[in-house]
This record gives structure tokens, sequence and C-alpha cells, in this order.
């Protein structure tokens, strides 16, 4: 066993109790070593030697909880490996007893070993090992839970989330779920713990969670729903069911709530939004029935913003007091500007150098308004640090260039038909865009203030693209994704979580 730098050996040698029939000394050794592992796990190891013929057992305290361990030295030569998992970060002065008996002579042998353990690692730890459910058919499903948790108390609840990012409750300090789902579909159900250790006064938390399709035949047949959903453009589309392999003797569509009995129809959505559309058909003719069901979720965009702000910072590479602007801000040619540096002063101008007096960071905003649109955006960033080295008479500045002022028309066009769903995001988010051209890139997700949040380096492709963004970590907000060439926003794209 390779061990840590914490490992320590003692060794200690006994005379042994005499023997009561023969009257020699038997004479045992033995030595204990340790290994500390993760969240206080610590693996022991004791050597011990003994008369050839002797057997025994291995007492040892842990530093408070006395352990006979049912290890049988039935050698002269023994090595016994045990395993134990310390709760709290403390010193523990660890004893182990090796007795050993000799059948033939009734010598007995015993040799005691000490050893010393520094707990620093131990720290709150919730595991959720499992989370299960039943595979029946109807909107009724049982769910299950494993897990683990330290000392103390905790709280348990289970979150559902459908294929279009709706989130429902379901019951709490349950490790069992028994739920009613409201449609038919994919879904995710969540078990998360949360809990508090009384040894540590940490909080800590875990989640898993379990795929489920929901569907509606308590007998499932050979068949397989399909729906199609075409655009006519704007709020018009047209959906098309599909069961092939079974003779409807009932079909119909659901949308927005409501239920048509057909399985072809032309429908204009009300507004932009993420829409699921389900099919369902059903052969009663079957025996025990037969029931498919397919859903598609539909994406309408909503219409961009006749004018945004934008701006990005970048520190100056050479002269680290100074830092550039550029102002990356969509909206028609006629836009007014007003910046606010974040220390009571402002300005109108496109282009200008602003010097700071005190070091520190500010909140620097950018307002455009149009009154001919009536428009208006404002962008905030404060990662930006302005600092005035002690050695220098510099001050911190801030250099903005003349605006690169692309209208909403241009700007789309640079990349085609761009999308990020779903929105409002959950665990994971999708992008999809059409590119007229190729190379490397990069999408960055900057939140509300301007910071920097993520940043992930993509290959761009000549056509269509896809990629996927992992965005469990976000929290609850409004976001600003953006995708980028040669330093160059090529699209930015709103989310909300």
């Amino acid at each position: 066993m390779k061990l840590n730098p914490l490992t320590k050996t003692f060794i200690a040698c006994f005379s042994c109790v005499l023997s009561i029939f023969s009257g020699n000394a038997q004479t045992c050794e033995a030595t204990i070593s340790h290994s500390v592992n993760s969240n206080g796990l610590v693996d022991f190891s004791i050597h011990s030697i003994a008369p050839v013929g002797n057997s025994g057992y291995v007492l040892i305290n842990y530093g408070g909880i006395n352990l006979v361990e049912d290890a049988q030295i039935n050698s002269n030569d023994t090595t016994i490996v045990f395993s134990y998992n310390y709760t709290a970060n403390d010193t523990f002065y660890v004893e182990a007893e090796v007795n050993t008996f000799n059948p033939v002579d009734s010598a007995v042998c015993t040799a005691m070993v000490y050893d010393t353990i520094i707990i620093t690692n131990y720290s709150c730890f919730v595991n959720v090992t499992a989370v299960y459910g039943a595979s029946y058919s109807g909107l009724n499903h049982d769910f299950y839970a494993e897990y683990s948790t330290p000392p103390g108390t905790h709280t348990l609840s289970w979150r559902i989330v459908d294929s279009i990012g709706t989130n429902y409750l379901g019951a709490s300090n349950q490790s069992s779920l028994n739920f009613d789902f409201p449609h038919f579909g994919y879904f995710k159900v969540y078990f998360i713990v949360n809990a508090f250790d009384s040894n540590t006064s940490q909080t800590c938390a875990d989640s898993a969670y379990y795929n489920v399709h929901v569907y509606d035949s308590v007998f499932p047949c050979n068949a397989q729903a399909s729906i199609q959903i075409t655009s006519l453009g704007g709020m018009d589309a047209i959906f098309e069911g599909n069961a092939p392999g079974i003779n409807p003797t009932s079909q119909y569509i659901t949308v927005d709530g409501g239920t048509y009995h057909t399985d072809s129809m032309s429908y204009t959505f009300p507004i932009p939004a993420n829409w699921l559309v389900c099919y369902y058909a059903q052969d009663t003719t079957y025996p025990g029935g037969c029931s498919v069901s397919a859903c598609e979720t539909y994406i309408i965009p909503e219409t961009p913003d006749t004018c945004e702000a934008y701006f990005t910072l970048e520190q100056d590479s050479a002269n680290p007091t100074v830092w550039h602007g550029t102002n990356l801000s969509n909206g028609p040619s006629g836009i007014t500007y007003l910046w606010d540096f974040g220390d009571g002063t402002t300005s109108t101008l496109p282009a200008l150098t602003h010097n700071y007096a005190v070091p520190g960071n500010y909140i620097i905003c950018l307002t455009i308004a149009d009154s001919a649109s009536n428009c208006m955006s404002t962008y905030c960033d404060s990662s930006a640090y302005f600092n005035r080295p002690g050695s220098t008479n510099a001050i911190g500045s801030l250099v903005i260039t003349a605006p690169l002022v692309v209208s909403v028309t241009e700007h789309q066009s640079l990349l085609n038909k761009a999308k990020l769903f779903p929105n409002p995001l959950t665990e994971t988010a999708t992008i999809t865009f059409n590119s007229p051209l190729a190379g490397n890139g990069k999408i960055e997700i900057v939140n509300i203030l301007g910071s920097m949040v993520t940043q992930e380096t993509i290959l761009i492709t000549k056509g269509n693209n896809e990629f996927k963004l992992n965005t469990a970590a976000l929290e609850n907000g409004l976001y600003y994704v953006n995708i980028t060439a040669e330093n160059r926003i090529l699209t930015t794209l709103k989310a909300i979580k």
C-alpha cells in the first residue's frame, strides 16, 4: 500500500505472557500504518508476527470506538487491513491489540501498537446514489431515490422538468414520489438532498435525475407515432401526425391547451415562444387496446429589438492602466449615446477618453436611444479595474473607439437563423445557426453587468451548426449569449434562467 506523507508507523515489541504449561515466554511483534483518503476515510494496515501455530484476533480502538475486527491471525506473519470513516476534523489516538493463542501448549501472546491520526479533509458530504422509477404507461408514475447524508439534519425535494423547460414540484421530505404528469412526453425527474452536518456546521447538497417517457398505452403495440411541423412563415404552421402500423379509431393533436380531433391541420400561434405540439392515435380494435403518441417542440423566436446596446472592455497589454472599449451596439444610424462612467460623470460622445482619479472597479453603462423608432437599450460592464501605480503619475484611463454601429438587419445576416433553446434555460441549452463561412469561434455567456460567465471554443462549419452548452450552474437572471469569430461578434441572443 502506498502511504501519503501523513502516514506514520509505530513498532512495538513486547514480552508476552509466560506459557502456563511450558513456562517458556512467547514473543509477538506488530506494526501499524495508515493512509488518509478523501473525506475522512482512513485505511489501516496491521502487520503481526506471532509464534508458528498461533491463531487469534485483533482489537482496535479507532479513537473512541472499540471494535473487535473479525480477522484471523493463523500464521507467524500476517497483514490485516481495516478501514474507518472519521466524521470530524480532529486528532485521534489509535491503539491496536493483537492477541494470539497456541492450542498446543495454551500459550498466549499479546502485542500493543499505537498510532496518531490527524483528519483535516472531512467536509459535509451528501451522495445521491440512484433515482429510478417504475416502467408503466399512464400519467401517474412512482419514483424512488437512494442517498446518504452526514449526521445532522437534511431536507429532500423532488422536481420534474419537461422537454421545453417547464418545472413542476413534487413531494418534499420523501425518498419516494408518486406524481401525476400534466401531459405525455419526455421528462427529467430530479431528486435533491440539502444537508446540515452537525460535526462541521457545514451545509452541502447533491442531486440526480431519471429520464422518463410518459405515454398513454396500457398495452403498447408495435407502432410508433410521429408529428411533423412545417412553418408557413411568421406565426403560421401546419401539423401532420402519423402512426404507421395501426388503423386509428381515434386521433387528435394538442397545442396550447387545445385538443383537435384530426391528424392534419393548420395553426396560428398567438405569440413567440417554445410550443409543445403532440399527436395521439388509438386503435381500440387491437387486443387490449393500442395507443401511441409523439411530441415536438416548435420554437418561434422573439422579434429582435430595434436597437441593442453592447460593448466590450479589454485591458492594454503594454499599459495595464488603460482599458479599451469597443462599441458593438445594434440600431439605426441616428441613435444617440449616453455613457455613465460610474464615478459621477457622463458623456454623449461616440468616441472619447475618460480618466479615473481614484483606483477601483466602476460600473460603466452605455444607453443608446432613437426617437424615430422609439427604441432604448442599456448595457453595463463592471469587469475593468482602473489603477493608478504608486511609482508613476499615470491614472487609470478608458479609451472608447469609434462605435461599430451595425443595423439590426446587417447584424442578423452574419449568421442565419440563429436559435437558442430551451429559453428559459434549464440544465443544458442548444444553439443552432447557419453560417456562410467556416473557422474557429467562441460561444460566450455574459451577465447583465457585462461580466463573462463562461465561454467555449467552437469550430464553425459552413452551413448548419449545432452546439450544446452546459447551463446548469447559471444563476437565475438575464444573459447575453454571443457567437464570435476573429474578435467580432457575429450574433447575440438573449437568454433567461
